[in-house]
């Protein structure tokens, strides 16, 4: 699991740069593209190495955020899931400052999570298809 900091090259005026670089290859460009969202941005992200559910833990500024996020990349997508009560969090760290929530894929399978991921890079990416 990596530990992201806040937006691209000073994304959305963070001071923070996310080092891509760390994150599991296979989630990069979604992590990427998920963080250009207006109003969304990941913290942590796992792509699961073929053992368990790709994760990635993103906040939203406020409830419009996260429920356009979820109608725009997400509705109808019955790959992915966004757990919303993250109270049981196990991070002693001042970045979880705010609502987080976890979006999953439901298979664990490797082949099935990279189509999973693959689809919904190009469906952020070039828009809700």
């Amino acid at each position: 699991m990596q530990l992201l900091y806040g937006g691209d090259n000073m994304l959305k005026g963070s001071t923070t740069v996310i080092p891509y670089s760390e994150i599991d290859y296979e989630i990069q460009n979604l992590v990427r593209y998920i963080n250009e969202i207006d109003g969304i941005e990941t913290s942590d992200s796992c792509c699961g190495h073929g053992e368990t559910p790709c994760q990635i833990w993103f906040r939203a500024d406020n409830a419009e955020c996260l429920t356009r996020f979820w109608h725009n990349y997400l509705y109808g997508n019955p790959n992915w899931h966004i757990v919303l009560d993250m109270s049981d969090v196990d991070i002693d760290d001042g970045l979880w400052d705010k609502p987080t929530y976890l979006l999953e894929t439901t298979i664990p399978d490797y082949y099935y999570v990279g189509l999973a991921i693959d689809y919904l890079t190009y469906r952020i990416k070039y828009g809700r298809i």
